[in-house]
């Protein structure tokens, strides 16, 4: 046995401590990362508001009163709770509204829920809010 392996043998039973004194250290934050993050509440306002994005104001449907609207962001397993409040005034536009959250795979029986106003989806009408509920890791939704 030439030196080196020699050197190596008496290092292998601190190695194997030093090797399970880090899985001992590890498990447990492991252990607690695998819950599920907070839910995330977030709550739109559909509004009329002036809006000119081409240089000429004209009146537009802003959520928040922001153009373009809010980024919506939800971590992996975090359950995504929006809240829609229609407060459409204009009526020479349609006052009901309903939101289609593209990108987002939505599985439910009641896929009427969320989409394109009057295209795949009943809207909400003015002064009225909805619910919508996502987990992000899955892909229902629920009210």
């Amino acid at each position: 046995m030439c030196r080196h392996e020699a050197f190596f043998l008496a290092l292998l039973p601190t190695m194997q401590f030093l090797l399970a004194l880090q899985v001992l250290l590890v498990v447990p934050v492991l252990v607690a990362t695998a819950q599920p993050p907070p839910d995330k509440h977030i709550t739109l306002d559909i509004v009329n508001a002036p809006v000119a994005p081409d240089g000429f104001t004209r009146i537009g449907v802003l959520a928040n009163g922001t153009f373009p609207g809010p980024v919506i962001t939800a971590t992996k397993g975090q359950k995504l709770i929006v809240r829609v409040n229609n407060k459409l005034t204009d009526d020479s536009m349609r006052l009901s509204t309903s939101i289609d959250f593209d990108g987002v795979l939505i599985d439910t029986p009641n896929v009427f829920n969320e989409g394109s106003p009057f295209v795949t989806t009943c809207p909400f009408g003015p002064n009225t809010s909805y619910t919508y509920g996502k987990r992000s890791q899955t892909s229902s939704l629920e009210r």
